[in-house]
Order: C-alpha cells, then structure tokens, then sequence
C-alpha cells in the first residue's frame, strides 16, 4: 500500500509539474497581449497585464511547491550546443509571447558542452521568461556569453522596470517591478539546474533599469569553441 501511495504521489506531481510547465506559457502569451493593447492605449491593456501578474504569481507558487529540495534526478548528460540551444529558446518563446515582441541580441561563439540538454532548456526557458516579465513591447532583451580560461560566462539581461525594488514603476508602461521574492521562486529550479552542473547563478537588479542574470560553467563543461557569431532580431 505505501508502494502504491509513493507511485500515485509521484505521477500526480509529474502532472503538476506539466501543468505549472503550461500555466507559464498561458502567462507568457497573456503578457504578449497585454503589450500590444497597452502599446495601442487599449483601455483593457492594463487590466489584461494585471491578470497575467495575478496568474503568474498563481504559476510562481505552484512550481515553487513542486521544485524538490534538491535536485534527486541524475544529470544525463550528452555533448549540446549553447548557441543552438538559445536560438530554439527564443524561437519558441517568441511564438508563446506573439503578438507582444522583444528585441533580441544574441552574441556568442559556437560552443558545445557537456551538459543534460533538458535540464539546460528549463535554464534558458526560466532565464528568459523572467527577462520577458520584466520587459515591455519591443524593449531588448540581451543574451551574451564568453569563454574564459577555467569557465564560460553566459550573461541574459534586459532593460524593463528591474525587481530590486517592490513596486518601483517602469520607464516603458507604468508596470510595478516584481519583488525579490518573486524572482527567487521563479528562478529557483533553474539555479540548482545549473549548480547540478558544477556551476552558479547570480542575479542582479536595478529598479528603473533592468535585470542581469549571470550564469559561470566550469571548463570541464566545455567541450568546443570557434569564432563568434553575432545577432540581432526583433522578434
């Protein structure tokens, strides 16, 4: 009986775990929307962007009750290129977050590493979902990364109204900057995701200017590097 009770828990939190999975990109859509209409001066654009926050926090919550403690799952890891793995992340993103846009400039070498492929999705999907949330219509939203001699430095940045300060108000649509708890949450799996590969995560805040992410990998995760490609699309 406890076999079975252990089983029905884990395939319920596998399907919430999806579902919160779904509820963020509901969330991402609806703030497409909302920027549009607000950028149109659409008189519904503030209150559909003030039930994407409500429904985000809702998301937020939920998977912070759903990450574990520690990270129980064995990394399987296979050699993935970075720069294709940033490139599918802002394709896919762009279409959840349609017809609200970003600009994008993406800046890095060709690198491959030795790393768990869906782990580094979840990363890169969080990193840049939080960069959307703290961004506006057409605001940019930069994603570097450089090698040094013992590690590789990926840095995901964006110029919305910042999280250092609660309710601060943003220079681009009047929208309150979320709290430091509200990163936290939403950023939680994704830094035990990236010390599970031997690597840390810092966060950097200013209200009224935007957030920086920065993501060190050690060497050992690299397994390939050559010139660097440089981008930039409005998407």
């Amino acid at each position: 009986m406890c076999e079975a009770a252990r089983d029905g828990e884990a395939s319920v939190t596998r399907s919430l775990r999806l579902f919160a999975q779904e509820l963020q990109g509901l969330v991402l859509s609806l703030r497409g929307q909302a920027d549009r209409l607000v950028c149109e001066a659409h008189p519904a654009g503030h209150a559909v962007a003030a039930a994407a926050t409500q429904l985000g926090a809702l998301a937020d919550e939920l998977g912070h009750h759903l990450t574990p403690a520690s990270l129980q799952r064995a990394l399987d890891c296979e050699t993935v290129s970075l720069d294709a793995l940033v490139a599918e992340a802002v394709a896919s993103l762009s279409a959840i977050l349609s017809p609200g846009q970003r600009t994008w400039r993406v800046s890095g070498p060709p690198v491959l590493l030795w790393a768990d492929r869906r782990g580094l999705r979840q990363v890169l999907a969080r990193l840049l979902g939080e960069a959307i949330r703290s961004s506006g219509q057409n605001d940019w939203i930069e994603i570097t990364w450089q090698i040094e001699a013992d590690h590789l430095i990926l840095t995901v940045e964006d110029e919305g109204a910042g999280t250092a300060t609660p309710g601060s108000i943003g220079a681009n649509d009047e929208r309150p900057g979320p709290d430091s708890r509200g990163i936290g949450l939403r950023l939680a799996l994704a830094r035990m995701l990236i010390e599970a590969h031997d690597g840390t995560m810092e966060v950097e805040a200013l209200p009224r200017i935007g957030t920086r992410v920065t993501v060190w990998l050690p060497a050992s995760r690299l397994r390939h590097t050559t010139e660097p490609a440089l981008a930039d699309a409005t998407a």
